[in-house]
């Protein structure tokens, strides 16, 4: 399968070995709990689905390699595969399962690579619900705001915060504000629930503090939130303004 550059198979559970491997696939279903699988991966353009067994002979079978072949085989296909499927579902269940308060955690800045698992995380229901501007992004919004981001180092600090084994916890940003920096957050929804927000946003800051030097922070909460709140409070951070809507936390923090 490793050394292919097309398959032909069944529509069952080696749909994720093939889109693990970034392997075109052209699929025929042969049970029928196989046919909304094939019908969505079909959809996204991740296989060619050709129908039932009973329904797809010799001739069927040739004209669609046929058609395949002649067209060549597009590297997007396999690239659309391999973002669908990273082969890395048992490290990122067991990631979970360990996760705990004051877990070892690294940080690292924020790459091109990080664009789409940003916007699945900013996107999600619960971010949505507690953010100021509740209308979902678009991915060319978030594109142009992302990429904008990483141009400007000096006046944005955006982290990846990762397990010990590399699978990605969650984001922390730090935007300058003229003689301070906001702190916006986000738990990966894997995570949530865990009691890791507090470490997270407790390692970015030191590696903002390494990079930046002292610095004073501030952080905007809805009132509804209150597990933001509490992870303020928990770092020591004081009420700046306590308004209808929202509260503003202030640390000062030095090397």
């Amino acid at each position: 399968m490793l050394a292919a550059d097309l398959a032909i198979g069944a529509s069952g559970t080696t749909n994720w070995e093939r889109l693990c491997l970034g392997l075109p696939t052209l699929v025929v279903t042969v049970a029928d709990n196989q046919r909304p699988v094939a019908d969505e991966l079909s959809r996204r353009g991740l296989v060619h689905w050709l129908g039932d067994a009973d329904m797809v002979d010799q001739s069927r079978m040739q004209s669609a390699l046929e058609d395949v072949l002649d067209a060549g085989l597009d590297v997007t296909w396999s690239e659309k595969c391999l973002e669908i499927v990273d082969g890395r579902g048992a490290a990122r269940a067991c990631a979970v399962l360990l996760a705990e308060p004051g877990m070892s955690l690294s940080v690292r800045h924020a790459e091109l690579r990080d664009e789409a698992t940003l916007l699945d995380w900013a996107n999600d229901r619960a971010t949505r619900e507690y953010a100021f501007n509740q209308k979902p992004i678009t991915p060319q919004e978030h594109r142009a705001w992302f990429r904008a981001r990483l141009r400007q180092p000096d006046c944005c600090a955006l982290y990846i915060v990762e397990t010990t084994s590399g699978i990605s916890l969650g984001q922390v940003r730090f935007d300058r504000r003229i003689d301070e920096w906001e702190i916006s957050y986000c738990v990966a929804p894997l995570f949530r629930g865990r009691g890791v927000g507090q470490t997270m946003l407790e390692e970015a800051i030191r590696h903002l503090l390494k990079c930046h030097g002292n610095v004073l922070l501030f952080g905007q909460v809805k009132l509804a939130n209150s597990a933001s709140r509490r992870i303020f409070e928990s770092l020591n951070f004081s009420t700046r303004v306590s308004a209808q809507d929202r509260i503003i936390y202030e640390r000062f923090y030095s090397k």
